[in-house]
Parts: structure tokens; sequence; C-alpha cells
């Protein structure tokens, strides 16, 4: 692949993150992503994990698509089981639903230690 069409791919990653960031009818995806570039996850993790420019492109596209579950469940524009489900899956959060009260909402748990 040449460097130009790294670019174009980084280019289109950009825009589709743009595009469904603010959407009133879709949600920024990891699979949406793919699905818009036309490759397989797989080619996906291939991009991330050996390609140094897709690489960076990719990591951005993770970390705003992760900061768009945990802003909008905390704003309430969107679902907190779905953020949850969607975060616990993919970015690996909390796999023992501890973080969720009964009502659905987010919960930290912060213990002091007053030895330190």
């Amino acid at each position: 692949m040449t460097k130009k069409q790294k670019k174009e791919i980084a280019m289109k990653i950009e825009k589709y993150i743009d595009f469904t960031y603010d959407a009133e009818d879709d949600v920024p995806t990891i699979a949406g992503l793919c699905v818009y570039l036309g490759i397989t996850k797989e080619q996906f993790n291939l991009w991330e994990n050996e390609d140094k420019f897709l690489s960076k492109a990719i990591k951005r596209a993770k970390n705003q698509i992760e900061h768009f579950f945990i802003s909008r469940s905390a704003l309430k524009r969107i679902n907190n089981t779905t953020a949850h489900f969607y975060l616990n899956n993919v970015f690996n959060y909390s796999k023992g639903g501890e973080n969720i009260t009964e009502n659905g909402d987010f919960a930290l748990k912060i213990t002091v230690d007053e030895n330190n």
C-alpha cells in the first residue's frame, strides 16, 4: 500500500468519526468504521497492530469512539446499558457489572488510603 493510499484511508477514518459523532441517526463504532472502509475487522486489527501510519489514525478514532460512549452516557444522551455493553465488549471495561447501579447508571467506587 502506498503512502498516498494510507493517507486517504486515514482521512476516511477521520471523516467517518466526524460524520457519526454528531449524527442524529448513527453512532461511531468500530464495526461501523469497518463497514464504511469496506474492510473486515481482522484487516482493521492488522492495520492497528502492524502499520505504523494507519495505527495512529485508528488509535485516534478508537479514543474518540470511547469518549463518545462515555460522554454521551454521562450526559444521558444514550442509553447507559448500551454504553456499558459497548465499553465492556470493545474497550474491556469492567466485565462484572460492578460499575452499574440498579437503574443503569455508572458508579465509581473510590477508596482513600489514609496511611499514605
